[in-house]
C-alpha cells in the first residue's frame, strides 16, 4: 500500500531543464569551457555535479577547488530566469489526487531547500508538500549526494517500509536509490536525462506525463 510518494524537483515537478543547461553553460564558460546542448546535457547529466562538468570540458581539480564560486555563477543567473517557469505537466492533477487519497508528498531535492519553497509559493502548490528534504548550501551538490540518506532518514522517522513508498525522478539517481532501498522508481522522461539512459538504468516505471503516477499507485494499492 502506497502511503508517500517522493518527487524530485528540478526537471520532474518543476520545468526548468532549460533553463538549467543555460545556467550551467554559464558555468561551464566560467570555466573555460564551451556551452553544450540540451541533447548532450541530457545526456552526460550526473551527481555530483563536478562529474557532468568533467564531462564536458572542465578540469576536475579546478571544480572541486571552486565549488562556491562555480554554484554562485550558477544560481546568479539561473534564479532571475526562473520567476515565470511552471511546473510540468501533469503536475497540479497528481498532487491534487495524492492529496485527495491522503497519500503524503515529499520533495527529495539537490537543490536548495529554501529556493524550492519560494518557488512552491510562489505557485501556490507549497500545502501539499509534508517537507522538503534538500540542500542548504548552493554549492553541496557539486561535492556530495546525500538523497540517499535523506529518504532512508525520512522514512525511519515516519516508520515507513520501502513497499510503501514510490520515488519519483527525472535523472538516473532516483532509480539507483530506489534499486538500493527497496523502493519503486518512477522515471519521467523530458528532464534532465535522456530517455535512452532511463531506459538503460531499468526503472520499475518509465512515463512521459506526471498524471500517469495516479494509474501506478492504483494497481499497487488495488
Amino acid at each position: 500500500m502506497i502511503k508517500l510518494v517522493i518527487f524530485d524537483w528540478n526537471g520532474t515537478l518543476f520545468a526548468d531543464a532549460k533553463v538549467c543547461l543555460e545556467a550551467h553553460n554559464h558555468a561551464l564558460k566560467k570555466l573555460g569551457v564551451k556551452p553544450i546542448s540540451l541533447g548532450r546535457f541530457r545526456e552526460t547529466f550526473t551527481v555530483p555535479l563536478t562529474n557532468l562538468f568533467v564531462a564536458n570540458g572542465a578540469k576536475k581539480e579546478k571544480v572541486l577547488s571552486n565549488p562556491e564560486l562555480i554554484a554562485k555563477t550558477f544560481h546568479d543567473f539561473y534564479e532571475p530566469r526562473i520567476k515565470r517557469t511552471r511546473t510540468r505537466h501533469g503536475s497540479k492533477k497528481i498532487l491534487k489526487w495524492l492529496d485527495e487519497n491522503e497519500i503524503k508528498i515529499v520533495i527529495l531535492s539537490n537543490h536548495v531547500k529554501d529556493k524550492i519553497s519560494d518557488q512552491l509559493k510562489r505557485l501556490k502548490i507549497d500545502y501539499y508538500f509534508q517537507e522538503v528534504l534538500a540542500n542548504n548550501q548552493t554549492s553541496t551538490a557539486y561535492k556530495t549526494n546525500p538523497k540517499r540518506e535523506r529518504l532512508e532518514k525520512f522514512m525511519g522517522l515516519n516508520k515507513l517500509t520501502s513497499d510503501q513508498v514510490i520515488l519519483v525522478g527525472d535523472a538516473l539517481e532516483e532509480i539507483e536509490i530506489g534499486r538500493d532501498i527497496g523502493v519503486k522508481s518512477v522515471a519521467i522522461t523530458g528532464g534532465f536525462c535522456s530517455t535512452r539512459r532511463l531506459k538503460a538504468a531499468k526503472p520499475d516505471y518509465l512515463i512521459s506525463d506526471l498524471g500517469q503516477i495516479i494509474n501506478i499507485v492504483r494497481k499497487i494499492n488495488s
